[in-house]
C-alpha cells in the first residue's frame, strides 16, 4: 500500500515538474521585458503574458459625440486637438442647421423640428441623436416664402419658348403648405460640428414614405 502511494506521489511529481518547466520560460520572459522595457523592440511596451498589447491612449477610440436635438437648450460646441496640429470641433447639442432644395438650387438655415428616423441604431430616434443619414423634419417657412416669390415672378414674367419650368415635387408643395419639410442628414455632427442636410425628394422620398407605412402597419 504503502509503495503504491510513494509511486502515485512520484507521477504527480514528474507531471507537476514538467509543466513548471514548460511555464517557467514565459515567466523568464515576461520578469525580463518587465526588469528590462527599453531594450522591448514592439511598437507597444505594455504586453501583457497571454500576448495581447494595450493599445497607447492616443491611438484608441474617443467617445462618439451623440449630436442631440435640444430645442429648449443653447447649442454645444466641444473643440479638440486633431492630427497634424489643427482642431476638430464636434457639436453635441444642436437645434438648426443649412439644407438644400436640390431641383431648386437654394439653401437657407432652418431650425429642425424633429428626429423621425435613425438607421443607424434603433434607439437614437427615441433619444432625438442625430447623425450622418439621419432624417429629420425641418421648418419649412424660408423655402415656402421663396418658393411664393418665385412663383410670382413666374407669372409675371413669361416663359421664352425652349426653356423648361423647374418641376417641384408635388409632395414637398404639401409638406410646405403645412410648414414642415422632410430633410436628410449629409453631414457629420460629430466631426464637423454642423448637422447640414438636403431636403427629401424624388426616389428617396418614396422609400423614406414606404418605409414609414410598412412600419406603421407592423410589418417591421
Amino acid at each position: 500500500m504503502a509503495a503504491n502511494v510513494s509511486r502515485k506521489s512520484c507521477v504527480f511529481s514528474s507531471i507537476f515538474g514538467r509543466l513548471l518547466c514548460e511555464i517557467q520560460p514565459a515567466f523568464n520572459c515576461v520578469s525580463l521585458r518587465q526588469r528590462y522595457p527599453i531594450q522591448c523592440r514592439n511598437l507597444h511596451s505594455s504586453e501583457m503574458m497571454c500576448g495581447g498589447k494595450l493599445k497607447s491612449e492616443w491611438r484608441r477610440k474617443r467617445a462618439p459625440a451623440l449630436t442631440r436635438l435640444c430645442l429648449d437648450k443653447p447649442e454645444k460646441y466641444k473643440t479638440r486637438k486633431a492630427f497634424g496640429g489643427g482642431e476638430k470641433t464636434k457639436v453635441t447639442r444642436a437645434k438648426e442647421g443649412s439644407y438644400i432644395w436640390k431641383s431648386q438650387e437654394i439653401e437657407f438655415q432652418t431650425p429642425i423640428l424633429d428626429v423621425l428616423y435613425n438607421m443607424a441604431h434603433k434607439d437614437f430616434t427615441s433619444r432625438k441623436i442625430m447623425v450622418r443619414g439621419t432624417v429629420v423634419e425641418v421648418d419649412g417657412e424660408p423655402f415656402k416664402t421663396w418658393y411664393e416669390k418665385q412663383d410670382v415672378h413666374h407669372e409675371s414674367n413669361d416663359i421664352k419658348e425652349g426653356e423648361k419650368e423647374p418641376s417641384v415635387d408635388n409632395r414637398i408643395l404639401q409638406q410646405l403648405q403645412g410648414g414642415k419639410v422632410l430633410a436628410k442628414v449629409s453631414s457629420r455632427p460629430g466631426q464637423e460640428g454642423k448637422v447640414n442636410g438636403y431636403l427629401l425628394e424624388g426616389q428617396e422620398l418614396s422609400e423614406y414614405l414606404e418605409l414609414t407605412r410598412t412600419n406603421h402597419n407592423g410589418k417591421l
